[in-house]
């Protein structure tokens, strides 16, 4: 174990000769300038936002084309109307989300709230409170496309 010990002692003395030792480093000062980075991004165009406004109601009415398919006279009442309950929503909550600032974020909320009025009369099977929630939703569809620079939305 002496054999170990000796070479121990050894490296740890030539480690304290070393970090004792007197050394010509001079002490520095350094000064760091704070470095502050802006980034700007650009605000989405009319046309972008369109753009998004067409990719979110796409699903919708996806829904709407195979709805129509089905009851190729028109729907009679508010229970067929149930399979367009969830793409309705998702349309509603994406388009509050899609960054419309002025008239168009107004519109926006007029649609996603005349489009809740007739998800309730949907579900409490209120037809004449359903076409005339379908009346607001449409103005208010309307409104929003002619913000996005879009046309009408079929009829």
């Amino acid at each position: 174990m002496k054999r170990y010990l000796v070479p121990s002692i050894l490296a740890v003395m030539a480690l304290g000769v070393c970090a004792c030792g007197s050394s010509a480093v001079t002490p520095t000062t350094s000064t760091t300038a704070a470095v502050t980075t802006t980034t700007t991004i650009a605000a989405p165009t009319t046309a972008q936002l369109a753009a998004r406004f067409l990719r979110i109601i796409a699903p919708y009415n996806a829904e709407v084309t195979i709805l129509e398919a089905k009851y190729p006279k028109g729907v009679t009442n508010t229970s067929q109307m149930i399979p367009l309950i969830a793409p309705e929503t998702a349309v509603d909550s994406a388009v509050l989300r899609i960054g419309l600032t002025g008239q168009a974020a107004i519109d926006a909320r007029s649609l996603v709230t005349a489009d809740e009025a007739m998800i309730v009369d949907i579900q409490i099977s209120n037809w004449s409170a359903w076409e005339q929630a379908g009346a607001a939703l449409d103005a208010a569809d309307n409104a929003l496309r002619a913000d996005l620079g879009l046309p009408p939305a079929p009829s």
